[in-house]
C-alpha cells in the first residue's frame, strides 16, 4: 500500500492542476474546470498484496495482472509467451470485470491474452503498446490481438519506447506512424490513442522526442500524416470516448 499512499498523496499535491476521478462524469466534469482527469491504474496487480480484491473500492479502474514477468496471477510477455493465466488469475480477472475495472493486456502474453479474452466479453484495452507486425517485439500486439481488441471497440495505446517502435537505428516518428497506420488499417480509427510510457522507457525515444515537452511537435507530425481530425481522435477524442464506454 506504500505505493498508492504515496499516488494519492501526489495527486493530493497537484489537485490545482489535477483531479482523481472514477468515471466518466467525474472525467467530463474535470475536463470542464479545466483540470487534467487523472485515473488509478496499476501495472502488475501483485503489488497490492492482499488488497487486490479491493481495487475498486479503492479507485482503480484499469489494471494490468502482471508486467514483463510471471506472477501468482499470469505471465509476462518477456518471460514466456506460451504461458498464460493461473487459476489465480483467472478468478480474479473474473472478479474484476464483474466490479468494473478495465482489464489491460499491456505486458500480458500471448496465452495471457487469449485466456483473459476467453474470460472478458467487453472491451479491453493495451494501454502502451505497439505492433509485432510492423517491429518484432514480444511486447508488441500480435495482429488477431490488434483485431479483436478493434473488435471489442477497446483502445490501444501507442509505445514510444525505441526498441517498441523499431526502424534502422534510432526510429523516427515516421516510424511510430507507421504502427499507427497498421492499426488505422485494421479499422481502429476510433481505439487509437496514444499510450507513451515516458515514465518508464530510460529516456530511449524516437529522433527528436524527449518527454511530454515534445508531444506538440509529435501532434504537428501526425496531423501532417494523418490531418487534423484524425490526429485529434489519436491524441485526445478515442481516449475519452473509451472511458465513456467502460466507465
Amino acid at each position: 500500500m506504500a505505493c498508492y499512499q504515496r499516488a494519492m498523496g501526489l495527486l493530493r499535491d497537484q489537485s490545482e492542476r489535477v483531479s482523481l476521478v472514477r468515471s466518466a462524469a467525474e472525467m467530463h466534469a474535470a475536463l470542464e474546470a479545466g483540470l487534467g482527469a487523472a485515473f488509478l491504474s496499476i501495472e502488475d496487480v501483485s503489488f497490492m498484496g492482499g488488497h487486490v480484491d479491493s481495487l475498486y473500492e479503492l479507485g482503480f479502474r484499469f489494471a494490468m495482472l502482471c508486467w514483463n514477468h510471471d506472477n501468482r496471477y499470469a505471465c509476462g510477455a518477456a518471460c514466456d509467451q506460451r504461458r498464460g493465466l493461473t487459476e489465480e488469475g483467472s478468478a480474479l480477472v473474473r472478479s474484476l470485470d464483474e466490479q468494473g475495472v478495465v482489464l489491460d493486456v499491456s505486458h500480458l502474453s500471448d496465452a495471457g491474452v487469449e485466456d483473459l479474452l476467453g474470460l472478458v466479453d467487453g472491451p479491453v484495452m493495451a494501454s502502451h503498446s505497439d505492433v509485432r507486425d510492423v517491429a518484432g517485439r514480444p511486447r508488441n500486439l500480435a495482429r488477431w490481438q490488434v483485431d479483436e481488441i478493434v473488435r471489442r471497440d477497446g483502445l490501444i495505446g501507442l509505445n514510444f519506447f525505441a526498441p517498441f517502435v523499431g526502424g534502422d537505428g534510432l526510429p523516427t516518428l515516421d516510424d511510430l506512424l507507421r504502427h499507427a497506420d497498421y492499426v488505422l488499417e485494421a479499422g481502429g480509427e476510433d481505439v487509437l490513442a496514444l499510450g507513451a510510457d515516458f515514465d518508464g522507457s530510460q529516456g530511449l525515444f524516437p529522433e527528436g522526442v524527449v518527454g511530454v515537452q515534445s508531444m506538440p511537435d509529435v501532434r504537428a507530425r501526425f496531423v501532417s500524416s494523418l490531418g487534423e481530425e484524425l490526429a485529434e481522435k489519436i491524441f485526445f477524442g478515442n481516449a475519452v470516448s473509451f472511458v465513456d464506454r467502460v466507465l
